[in-house]
């Protein structure tokens, strides 16, 4: 047992070293995600994505085109021969990526898919939750970002406040509620402007960040019915009845003359396209060769409960 042990042990040793380890990828419920291969592989090609000891085919990569297998029709877009877009997330697809070429794992990309959402009326106010250790850590920075750019970052230890564009003076970050790890994130004014993802971040002195939980919120801004846009009324014709009518009889007769010529050229049309074949007979679409195909599978592993 001592040496089947150690023969496991240097076996993922080995794993690691080969395998390029990505630092994982979060998003939110509903967004779309690309996963990418750490090299384009000219030989058998495969990816899974594994939670616990259930493998489920999400897609297969089939003359170059990446085609979505069974219960993952719709949400699979392809990018390129080694790399996919997921999209329609959804909590299941919570996992760990294996890209492999040739039967060996070339890289893992693990996925979080994070589920929150915060609703507000346009003009109301938004707390957006978020919480972590601060206890232990009071010198850390508290940060909020917005679709990756800054919108606070706030340090505890000296209450120094910086500011993203546009957002000095209409979010906040509680000092009191810090202390029992709270750092949640308030609007003060929710405009349609705000509907976003925001991230929640605590992050030290070097520049490390670490996720905060959740670690993404979505803020979706309510409009009143009355204040949704509608087309404008087009104002009214300065012409009199007699214009407008001279104008009529001129736009008839000009319409009658155009859809005569529509017509004679869509016969000649029609007689070249038969004298001359279909132009779509012939393709101009470059496939791969038999010798660059490639069968790259992705596929899905879920976790059971015991």
């Amino acid at each position: 047992m001592a040496q089947l042990r150690v023969c496991a042990l240097l076996l993922l040793l080995i794993i690691t070293i080969a395998v390029k380890c990505d630092s994982g990828i979060s998003t939110t419920l509903g967004d779309s995600v690309k996963l990418t291969a750490s090299k384009n592989c000219t030989g058998v090609t495969e990816s899974k994505l594994m939670t616990g000891d259930i493998t489920v085919p999400v897609a297969k990569l089939v003359n170059g085109t990446w085609m979505a297998q069974p219960g993952y029709e719709g949400r699979i877009k392809h990018h390129s021969t080694c790399s996919l877009v997921l999209t329609q997330l959804n909590y299941n697809d919570n996992g760990l990526f294996e890209f492999f070429c040739g039967g060996s794992v070339v890289t893992l990309t693990q996925l979080e898919v994070v589920v929150s959402y915060k609703s507000v009326p346009e003009g109301g106010q938004a707390t957006l939750p978020c919480h972590s250790l601060t206890a232990r850590r009071p010198a850390q920075l508290i940060r909020w970002e917005k679709d990756g750019a800054l919108v606070i970052e706030w340090d505890p230890s000296s209450g120094g406040i910086r500011y993203g564009a546009g957002f000095k003076g209409n979010v906040s970050i509680s000092p009191e509620r810090y202390l029992s790890g709270d750092i949640s994130l308030t609007l003060a004014r929710a405009q349609p402007e705000d509907q976003a993802v925001y991230w929640c971040y605590t992050q030290e002195k070097d520049g490390r960040k670490q996720r905060g939980n959740p670690a993404a919120v979505r803020l979706i801004i309510e409009r009143p019915p009355d204040q949704i846009l509608s087309t404008p009324p087009h104002p009214p014709s300065s012409q009199t009845p007699s214009e407008m009518g001279d104008w009529t009889n001129v736009g008839i007769a000009a319409g009658g003359i155009f859809i005569a010529l529509i017509f004679f050229f869509c016969g000649w049309g029609a007689r070249s396209y038969r004298l001359n074949g279909s132009p779509c007979g012939g393709s101009d679409v470059e496939t791969p060769s038999n010798s660059n195909k490639l069968s790259l599978i992705l596929e899905y592993k879920r976790g059971t409960d015991d």
